[in-house]
């Protein structure tokens, strides 16, 4: 007869109970073994566990008390100390990192392993001092993997992270990666541990950038054909590395200082060339690797769009152009002062290029170098084998536009590469416009309607998503030749009106039109279209035409209406008295 209910939670309730009582078993075995310095019966023990508990996220739910894993943490952290101390880590301490791992992925109990001298000494064990010797290549896997678990369950740890100097034991392990003892699954943990540690530690980043030049040594390595396979995690701790530092365009950032703007230069002429080919290849990369390059492309500092598509400023010119722009603001601001001789009133000021000290412009050498590399960018006429890489990064766009869900990290890094190589180049930002932005013919339907390009993405101007709400209204504002009126006019103001009064460019500007010169530009009439919705506006209603006695009767219909109203209250209104005979 078939089980009843009860049978069979019965059962249930059997198979939990004996779960958890083999899980509490299996690690008062390995402590046991980790107590009398056995070596075999503590790879034994911790390799059974592994093996049983895996797949397990929850140990609270498996009745694994936070004393007990308080008790196994702490005479694990006291055998690896011996092992550094004595230099000679093996097969066990792997197996009892790899426990010590499956335990880190709920934080109950583990107080010792993410204190500073827990995450000081799994940091030695991943990132030895010297040079990595062949026989810990798997005691250091497994500690990098600890360390990993611990960064993304538990922040702070991050900053622990950085204050044992782990950054800097990194960086010395990938100077030292010809070494034969680095194998690609160690450098690529290696390069996971900094991505993490990057992402969840500011100080990290700031250290990778300023005092360490760690793009450098990642630029170096993604150069060398012999760490291919190591090639996804470099990009992944690169983007880490010079988000927000290669290309600054805002006045807010600190200014860096020449030595850090050649450095950067130099860095990014070594890297284009990689990112060039894969870029030009389209289809035939991988999507993946394909999105990595991308990301890279989101930090490409200012200037960097004729390396990028084959051509090359000289490198004084590139540091001038860079130093030059991180003096220009982004947008116009407005001040208020308050006048003591006259209260009650406030003064308000538009500041623009140029007018505060702060912005003023490069004299000497400098400028002039900087004026030849802004010319040369704007005159650089690029021919259709060199706007290949833009038609693939379109491509790419279009493709990340159509698949749902909606991948909002791609669209950001495909929209802001497009955004950099137009901001930096007249001519990309020509064929963007032309591409994206064709004169609009008709103005029956408004800009947001359909399924091209241009429809796309005026919906997105008005996401929720702030991220993609900014940066896709700040492209489309920078192929518009960064004109109000022209972006009105593809989009409407109801759309770009909150991207233009956060940017201080507040009313609405007249309606235009503009052809593929920046010249030529034509006005379109402001009646016919209604420039909030970007449509034309309605055909007035023609009113039917009434007859004398029709109009008479309408007339007596209204007065009728009137006087019902009037006398029952709802309404007071006097009467007009019949003209004089």
């Amino acid at each position: 007869p078939p089980p009843t209910t009860t049978t069979t939670k019965q059962t249930t309730n059997n198979n939990i109970y004996t779960t958890m009582s083999r899980c509490v078993s299996l690690l008062e075995r390995a402590e046991e073994a980790v107590l009398r310095g056995d070596a075999q019966e503590t790879l034994k023990a911790c390799a059974a566990f592994n093996l049983a508990n895996g797949e397990v996220y929850d140990f609270s739910a498996l009745g694994l008390r936070w004393n007990v894993k308080h008790r196994f943490v702490y005479n694990a952290l006291a055998v690896l100390q011996t092992a550094v101390l004595n230099g000679c880590a093996s097969p066990a301490h792997a197996a009892l990192l790899n426990t010590l791992r499956l335990l880190s992925r709920e934080r109950v109990g583990l107080s010792l392993l993410h204190s500073s001298t827990g995450i000081h000494l799994i940091t030695q064990l991943a990132c030895p001092a010297a040079p990595l010797d062949p026989s810990q290549a798997g005691v250091a896997q497994e500690a990098c993997k600890l360390l990993v678990n611990c960064i993304l369950n538990n922040k702070p740890v991050a900053e622990t992270f950085v204050k044992v100097l782990g950054v800097h034991r990194l960086m010395a392990q990938l100077r030292w990666r010809t070494r034969p003892s680095v194998n690609d699954e160690t450098l690529r943990l290696w390069l996971r541990l900094l991505f993490v540690a990057q992402a969840m530690s500011p100080t990290a980043a700031s250290l990778m950038q300023r005092h360490l030049m760690g793009y450098r040594v990642l630029c170096d390595m993604l150069c060398d054909p012999k760490l291919s396979s190591a090639a996804p995690d470099c990009l992944k701790a690169l983007f880490s590395a010079v988000h927000g530092h290669w290309r600054t365009e805002s006045t807010r950032a600190p200014p860096k200082s020449p030595t850090e703007l050649w450095h950067i230069a130099r860095s990014f002429r070594k890297i284009a060339p990689i990112v060039r080919k894969k870029l030009m290849s389209g289809a035939a990369v991988d999507r993946a690797v394909f999105a990595l390059h991308v990301e890279v492309l989101l930090n490409m500092p200012v200037g960097g769009g004729l390396d990028l598509l084959g051509y090359s400023l000289p490198l004084s010119q590139l540091v001038a152009l860079m130093s030059l722009k991180q003096r220009v603001p982004k947008a116009r601001i407005t001040e208020r002062r308050w006048d003591p001789d006259r209260p009650g009133e406030v003064t308000e000021t538009v500041i623009s290029k140029g007018d505060s000290p702060e912005d003023e412009q490069l004299s000497g050498p400098l400028s002039e170098a900087a004026e030849a590399a802004a010319e040369a960018c704007r005159s650089q006429q690029l021919s259709e084998q060199d706007l290949r890489l833009v038609d693939n990064l379109l491509a790419y766009l279009t493709e990340t536009l159509e698949t749902e869900p909606l991948d909002a990290g791609a669209l950001v890094a495909s929209v802001a590469a497009l955004r950099n190589l137009a901001a930096d180049l007249r001519s990309v930002c020509r064929y963007l416009k032309r591409k994206i932005l064709p004169k609009r013919t008709s103005f029956k339907e408004r800009p947001e309607h359909g399924d091209s390009l241009r429809a796309r993405l005026v919906r997105l101007m008005s996401s929720t998503d702030t991220s993609i709400e900014q940066i896709v209204c700040d492209f489309l504002f920078v192929i518009c030749s960064r004109n109000a009126a022209r972006l009105v006019c593809h989009t409407g103001y109801g759309n770009a009106a909150g991207f233009l009064n956060s940017s201080g460019l507040n009313g609405i500007p007249a309606p235009t039109e503009d052809s593929d010169s920046d010249s030529d530009t034509g006005e379109i009439d402001a009646e016919l279209v209604n420039p909030v919705t970007g449509q034309e506006w309605p055909p007035p209603q023609e009113q039917p035409q009434m007859s004398e006695e029709e109009k008479e009767h309408k007339a007596a219909e209204l007065m009728d209406l009137i006087n019902r109203l009037n006398a029952n209250g709802i309404i007071r209104c006097q009467l007009p008295e019949p003209p004089p005979s």
